[in-house]
């Protein structure tokens, strides 16, 4: 589904079949830039392709792949998926990054989309800022 909130039933309950929805998630897997609540985050990437970007970030790294992103999807109570990811950096030896804002619904701790991309260029503008904060891009937004 497109991203118009017609995914999300938020006063709903969820499904729960996945361990993401227990009672208790694992607080000390989530980075640092995932949990601020201030944090102005850039928008979606317009760029489809996550490597391309990553590759400006980090242009003498190429060993990314699909396999860098640990995408979880969940059923919702009205019987759309959504989804959210968790990003490995390999450049930074598996930095973890999580994705925050942009069109998600936060439940639990996490983020979730309408789609499985959607949750991906949401974690890119989460890498983005944090590598911008960090010293490594000037703009997170360029």
């Amino acid at each position: 589904c497109s991203w118009d909130g017609s995914c999300f039933d938020q006063s709903s309950h969820w499904n729960g079949s996945r361990q993401a929805f227990g009672d208790e998630m694992d607080h000390s897997r989530m980075s640092v830039i995932s949990q601020e609540k201030s944090i102005e985050l850039p928008p979606l990437p317009i760029e489809s392709n996550l490597q391309k970007i990553y590759q400006n970030f980090f242009p003498k790294y190429y060993d990314f792949s699909s396999r860098c992103f640990d995408t979880e999807d969940e059923v919702t109570h009205t019987g759309n998926r959504v989804y959210t990811t968790t990003f490995s950096s390999p450049a930074e030896r598996g930095r973890k990054y999580y994705p925050r804002g942009n069109g998600g619904v936060e439940l639990r701790g996490r983020f979730w989309y309408c789609d499985e991309k959607t949750a991906q260029k949401a974690t890119f503008s989460v890498l983005a800022k944090d590598l911008q904060e960090r010293g490594v891009i000037r703009d997170a937004r360029a």
